[in-house]
């Protein structure tokens, strides 16, 4: 994965409070971390992704976050006000109200 790729992904993690760290481009034992966490919490990973070298399930993860966020992104406003809550706080509230946490939002994606 390219430097930018690792940072994209660092970035979901984190809006996801799953990676604590520093956004530093760097593959390394959080970001690895956050993204065994983050697998293992999707419904759509590929059968006997937690064998593959961290690079590749760093990349499935970022492909995979990089569509549900699209896809919520898409459904448009789900509290009832144009831009939905991430317009007007800045940050994404998926899936907090439910009780579920950020994640919850998209381990149903």
């Amino acid at each position: 994965m390219k430097p930018d790729d690792i940072r994209e992904l660092q970035a979901m993690l984190a809006r996801l409070g799953l990676y604590p760290g520093a956004e530093d481009s760097v593959l390394g034992s959080r970001t690895r971390a956050a993204v065994d966490a983050c697998l293992g919490r999707l419904p759509a990973v590929p059968a006997g992704a937690a064998r593959w070298p961290a690079s590749r399930r760093a990349a499935c993860c970022r492909a995979l976050l990089a569509d549900a966020f699209a896809r919520i992104a898409a459904a448009g406003p789900c509290d009832g006000a144009p831009g939905g809550a991430a317009s007007r706080t800045g940050r994404s509230g998926g899936g907090q109200a439910d009780g579920r946490g950020r994640m919850g939002a998209l381990e149903g994606a």
